[in-house]
């Protein structure tokens, strides 16, 4: 098998830049698994998890136009021959020769799920990216996956939910994004956006944004408080709503708690109601109360909930909120605790008659 493509010369290491056939890559691509061969140990690569291959073989599946452009880092043991095909460089892979996967192997198990498992035939001929060093031997092979494995980083969870709530702004991104049942995420980037960006929110600045450096006025982390947000936008109704109006009932919601309790406000970093132990159970609790006035029949402005929260004891103080109140909420200070939290509020809520019945 021919192929075209560009020689380059990296540190005295040759390499072939080109793009394969999924078909082609797929028969001549191998892993030099670890493994325990007459005691001793051989081969570097992680066995493939089948989870992670099916993950990109549903991308793969879902996608409208499923790009892949970044290369896969391939290795010939026994030599790449080039050679000159009218006028183009090229490089010959001897048929039965194989090509040694450096970097890539779930994106290619990913081609081989979505072929043969979910039939997606058409995927043969998908012109994947490769980059072909020339002659490595195992060891530097084993060096080249240690270095991209210890170095490459993961976007960061806040900021790959900006990028989705960027996504989700056309018809098409939003169709994929519900596919992968990640448009609670686009959501709440785009909720968090409007509380902390807005001078009338409680919550303005108070959240410290992807790539932000944390700043005295910030109390709580996006990725954080973006977690909180699951249960209320995964909740019926508000699962069907859109980010703005899910804001303006937050930002209702917390402005009566800051009538309620206005030093949590005025001194925040004295304080964990805007900490993470106070976002999780407090958004937990905020669905409780929106139940309360949908089955009541009425709205939850900032008078009735703070009507509600007033009926409160030692949660409507705010000393219950002090940071070092060891009888208060800062002792909770996990997420089961966060639950816990949650769960005391509406438990007094329901006993001052606030019931769901």
């Amino acid at each position: 098998m021919q192929l075209r493509g560009t020689w380059f010369n990296q540190e005295g290491v040759r390499m072939f830049g080109s793009a394969m056939r999924a078909e082609d890559l797929l028969s001549h691509a191998q892993v030099d698994i670890y493994r325990e061969e007459d005691g001793t140990s051989v081969g570097y690569q992680r066995n493939p998890e089948r989870a992670r291959a099916r993950a990109f073989a549903r991308y793969l599946h879902t996608q409208s136009v499923p790009l892949m452009p970044t290369a896969v880092l391939l290795n010939a043991r026994d030599g790449l021959p080039e050679g000159d095909l009218n006028g183009a460089s090229h490089a010959e892979i001897p048929d039965g020769g194989d090509l040694w996967v450096i970097d890539g192997q779930h994106r290619i198990e990913g081609f081989r799920y979505a072929i043969e498992e979910l039939g997606l035939i058409r995927l043969k001929d998908y012109p994947i990216p490769v980059v072909i060093a020339d002659g490595l031997t195992m060891p530097q092979e084993a060096e080249q996956f240690r270095v991209i494995n210890e170095t490459a980083k993961k976007v960061r969870t806040d900021l790959a939910r900006r990028l989705l709530a960027f996504a989700a702004r056309s018809r098409e991104g939003r169709q994929q994004i519900r596919a992968q049942q990640r448009l609670w995420e686009a959501a709440a980037a785009e909720v968090i956006e409007m509380l902390n960006t807005d001078e009338e929110s409680a919550l303005c600045g108070r959240i410290q944004a992807p790539n932000e450096k944390k700043g005295v006025h910030h109390t709580v982390r996006e990725l954080s408080f973006s977690t909180s947000l699951r249960p209320i936008l995964t909740t019926f109704p508000y699962q069907d709503w859109g980010p703005r109006k899910v804001a303006d009932q937050l930002s209702d919601y917390w402005q009566a708690w800051r009538e309620v309790v206005p030093e949590a406000f005025e001194n925040a970093e004295d304080y964990v109601m805007l900490r993470t132990p106070g976002i999780f159970s407090l958004h937990s609790v905020a669905l409780y109360v929106w139940e309360v006035c949908r089955r009541r029949n009425v709205e939850p402005t900032v008078a009735e909930v703070a009507d509600m929260l007033q009926h409160l004891e030692n949660p409507a103080t705010a000393a219950y909120w002090e940071n070092d109140n060891v009888e208060g909420a800062a002792v909770f200070g996990s997420m089961k605790g966060f639950s816990m939290l949650a769960d005391l509020i509406k438990d007094e809520l329901f006993e001052k008659g606030y019931s769901l019945e």
